[in-house]
């Protein structure tokens, strides 16, 4: 195939000029990571074939094939992403070293992260919108406590945090917050159609709010539940504080929608968005990265009142393990879900990729909605 040619000389040249280079311990550059796509060619990843609409139950193309980046570490997979179609970047958030979330920035099949900001206290990251204005935003949960293995959960506040290189950011640096009476919570926004979701991550309930209303609200003090954060490998000592914050009292708007999901044992919930009157929410789980069965990934759509539009459907690409290694995205078919977006009209589903280095990726598929029309 032309592609393997291409992809076998890149690599070869990669490696070449890596070997004049200081190795980056924190942030190696990765030999195996996919080149940069040759522009209009619909057989390299990111330049899709839009002649032929895909959906999930579909096997893997190269058409679905959007992008596989190296975020700010190896060390850690990908909880979530968004993507800036204005600079072409694509948005990672990752947890490092349980209190702190990396949010960094690359373009599409990036070798190193352009640009990254650090969150501590914030929780899991699991889930994130950026606003894309001016420098940009990023709502996000915010004001979690660490438990008794030293994880950060239940975050209690949405907060909109300005996007900013080499920026570290603690819970109380925050000023434009927003309060559900909702622990365990996660964000989704969609702004061209003025929605605002949550899912309380323990409860299972997904509220879907106009954004407009939210912000209409006043800024008032609330006073949150009590939070533990810092020791172990945190700059603070670990404290337990009751914060006052000021924040928009959420409580005092009805929900245009309010439904619950469904657990199934032994499934992870991997991330959620909004896209007008829809809900997207992904599960699923790696595999256990040795190559002897695929990984697990399902998308379910609902309605804002709870109206099943996809059952919960499995991601047929993830299941090629041969198809995985020969384009070099994992050896081992580790495809760990971990976010959907709907941008522009398609599914974008991101997935934490490693293989037998142990080197964790993010790769992301693009899909047509026209299955949903």
């Amino acid at each position: 195939m032309k592609f393997l040619n291409r992809y076998t000389i890149l690599t070869f040249m990669a490696v070449v000029l890596m070997s004049g280079c200081g190795e980056d311990k924190t942030d190696p550059l990765h030999p195996m990571d996919p080149p940069p796509p040759v522009k209009d060619d619909p057989s390299q990843p990111g330049n899709p074939d839009e002649s032929t609409p895909l959906w999930i139950t579909d096997a893997l193309t190269e058409s679905m094939w959007y992008s596989t980046g190296t975020l700010r570490t190896t060390s850690a997979v990908m909880q979530s992403f968004d993507i800036n179609f204005s600079t072409n970047k694509i948005y990672y958030s990752q947890l490092n070293n349980n209190y702190r979330l990396y949010i960094s920035w690359s373009g599409k099949n990036s070798t190193k992260h352009e640009g990254c900001m650090t969150l501590n206290y914030f929780g899991h990251g699991s889930n994130f919108t950026l606003e894309d204005t001016g420098a940009g935003f990023i709502w996000i949960g915010n004001y979690a406590s660490k438990n008794a293995n030293g994880e950060y959960w239940y975050d209690q506040v949405v907060s909109r945090v300005p996007v900013k290189d080499g920026a570290t950011v603690n819970p109380w640096d925050c000023t434009d917050n927003y309060y559900f009476d909702e622990t365990n919570l996660s964000v989704a926004v969609d702004f061209e159609n003025d929605r605002l979701t949550i899912l309380g991550i323990t409860t299972g309930r997904i509220r879907t709010y106009k954004l407009s209303d939210l912000r209409a609200l006043p800024i008032e003090s609330i006073t949150l539940n009590p939070v533990t954060y810092g020791g172990d490998k945190a700059p603070d000592a670990e404290t337990t504080k009751t914060h006052t914050i000021q924040a928009r009292d959420c409580r005092k708007v009805t929900p245009i929608g309010d439904f619950s999901i469904q657990r199934w044992n032994g499934v992870s919930w991997q991330g959620f968005d909004v896209s007008g009157d829809l809900i997207f929410q992904m599960q699923g789980n790696g595999n256990n990265n040795d190559g002897a069965a695929a990984s697990t990934g399902w998308l379910l759509v609902y309605k804002l009142d709870g109206t099943i539009v996809v059952d919960r459907t499995p991601i047929k690409a993830i299941e090629d393990l041969a198809k995985l290694k020969q384009w070099g995205i994992t050896d081992t078919g580790y495809m760990e879900p971990e976010g959907v977006k709907v941008r522009g009209g398609n599914l974008y589903i991101g997935f934490a990729s490693k293989g037998s280095k142990n080197e964790r990726r993010g790769t992301i598929f693009k899909y047509s909605l026209d299955a949903l029309k």
